[in-house]
């Protein structure tokens, strides 16, 4: 090849990453983003998602209406983002009215549940059923004895097909008990179990899960006789009989919570939330249990110490390994983002924590397990302008961090991403809220397709590239890489963000200088991965 044969191929090469990159800058990940504004144009905010058996996607949460309040809305969009129906519900009290969960039936109906203002002014246990044109089939209320405030928190769609929500309500005195409704699909009530602890006092149930037994598995919390919270879980039959009962106190006086449970393909339970080991400093927390409610083991992980140490949602993966996400202290007394792995005797198979820029609060709010057979991780990252912006982490089951997406809209005001679910188009679907104005915040969803995914750097010091040397760049069969900082791991990604090569060392290289083959690998463009930092620049691998 001449001179000038190499120099017109290095030329097309470095025209086709322009091309590329100009391209991926203008799609990126993102599919489209939608966004609800209510009739009084002020706060609204999603808080469940789902993927429905028609293919649509469906969104609940709540907005501002016309009476100044907030009122229950329903949206549905279709898997390109556009608005198919929107409903909304305005309580018999004309206050505040809240959607929490939302489930779509085999029956192709739609199921939420959540509170709403009654006509004494406190909140009732609310659930709501839909078909999936929009049109309101039934709503059902429950006001308990005390005749004060209720709420319903979780709604599964049982195999048996019957309804079962959970929540809280007041019965008999001025704090709350567990509660658990079952209803049919036409709204009619099956039974109701309440659970009141020992010395009567708060007791709250935050998720449910219909087991693959047949049974159900609450998980909350409940007063003790030290009158903090205990760690709770609770089964019940689907006819509305008690089976077990299980509390978990941690250190003696402090509080104790489980906001999240699944019962895995191996027929174990698996509650997940927070535990305080000392009087200052809570763990993120994972107990199992049996179907019979034998305890077989917990693990926690209290980080570098402080309150913020909790997980907020778990999900059990088909490779039969858990993976929980919510909040640790790290070093320095940041709040990172975290990600627990475990397998299924409670052995802690890795850990992986996301600071942002700020170095600042992050926070984990909801957990998938896609059917690309990667995680997807949803909730919020103090940004620089030291306000919430959305975060989206894409990791493989082995932890390895496969892409990050931030959403920051307006300036110097709160975005916050609540829950996230993986479509059977093989897209992602997240919702929750970000501000538009200075006083107005909208409903959020966003699609992103995953397997376009390199989004931002994942270390946003970009002087580290300054230093850190490609050669050759274009290159064919082998690159040698000089760095200042020792390499740990050397991660080459495709334009698909699809993991190409990956490299890890034993022990630090002292030269910090490495040589890498890629006979192995297609001509094309990569992104490069070096430790926990992702190149600007990028390698072009030619013939």
């Amino acid at each position: 090849m001449t001179k000038e044969q190499t120099t017109n191929l290095r030329s097309r090469g470095i025209a086709l990453f322009i091309l590329i990159m100009f391209n991926l800058s203008l799609a990126q990940s993102q599919r489209w983003l939608y966004q609800y504004d209510g009739p009084a144009q002020n706060y609204d905010c999603a808080t469940a998602i789902v993927y429905g058996l028609d293919g649509n996607i469906y969104v609940a949460g709540y907005g501002i209406g016309n009476n100044a309040n907030y009122d229950i809305v329903v949206i549905c969009l279709t898997t390109m983002g556009n608005q198919q129906w929107v409903y909304t519900y305005n309580g018999p009290g004309n206050g505040d009215d809240y959607a929490y969960s939302l489930v779509y039936g085999a029956d192709h109906n739609l199921y939420l549940c959540g509170k709403c203002t009654s006509t004494n002014n406190n909140f009732d246990f609310t659930v709501i059923s839909l078909t999936n044109n929009g049109t309101q089939r039934w709503v059902y209320h429950y006001n308990g004895a005390a005749n004060s405030n209720d709420n319903a928190s979780s709604i599964v769609y049982g195999t048996d097909n019957n309804l079962y929500v959970a929540g809280s309500s007041r019965e008999s005195n001025s704090y709350s008990d567990i509660l658990l409704i079952s209803l049919t699909t036409t709204g009619i009530q099956r039974w109701i179990y309440t659970y009141d602890g020992s010395i009567h006092r708060d007791d709250f149930a935050n998720a449910l899960v219909y087991g693959l037994d047949g049974n159900l598995y609450l998980a909350g919390a409940s007063t003790a006789t030290n009158y903090y919270l205990d760690f709770m879980v609770i089964s019940i039959t689907n006819n509305g009989t008690q089976r077990w009962v299980q509390q978990f106190d941690g250190y003696a006086y402090n509080i104790d919570i489980a906001y999240a449970i699944v019962y895995s393909q191996d027929h174990l339970i698996y509650a997940a939330g927070k535990s305080y080991n000392t009087a200052s400093n809570s763990s993120f927390m994972v107990i199992c249990y049996t179907p019979n409610g034998q305890f077989r083991w917990l693990t926690g992980f209290g980080g570098a110490g402080g309150h913020y140490n909790y997980a907020t949602a778990i999900v059990y993966g088909p490779d039969h390994y858990l993976y929980s996400t919510g909040t640790i202290t790290n070093t320095g007394n940041q709040v990172d983002l975290y990600l627990m792995s475990l397998d299924s005797v409670g052995y802690i198979r890795w850990m992986h924590s996301y600071n942002g820029s700020a170095n600042a609060t992050d926070e984990g709010k909801a957990i998938c397990y896609g059917l690309d057979n990667y995680l997807y991780v949803a909730g919020y990252s103090i940004g620089t302008n030291t306000n919430k912006d959305w975060i989206i982490i894409s990791l493989t089951p082995n932890g390895t961090r496969r892409w990050v997406y931030r959403y920051d809209g307006l300036v110097n005001y709160s975005d916050e991403a609540y829950a996230i679910v993986y479509g059977q188009d093989n897209n992602l679907y997240i919702a929750g809220y970000t501000y538009n104005s200075l006083t107005n915040a909208n409903l959020l969803v966003i699609s992103l397709d995953p397997r376009l995914s390199i989004q931002e750097p994942l270390n946003t010091e970009k002087k580290q590239d300054e230093k850190i040397q490609l050669k050759p760049n274009p290159t064919k069969n082998l690159l040698t890489l000089s760095s200042p900082v020792n390499i740990d791991e050397i991660i080459l990604y495709n334009t698909n963000g699809q993991i190409v090569k990956a490299i890890h060392l034993s022990k630090h290289n002292p030269n910090h200088k490495l040589t890498i083959p890629l006979n192995s690998i297609p001509n094309g463009i990569y992104f490069i991965k070096i430790n926990d930092h992702m190149l600007n620049d990028r390698l072009i691998k030619i013939k």
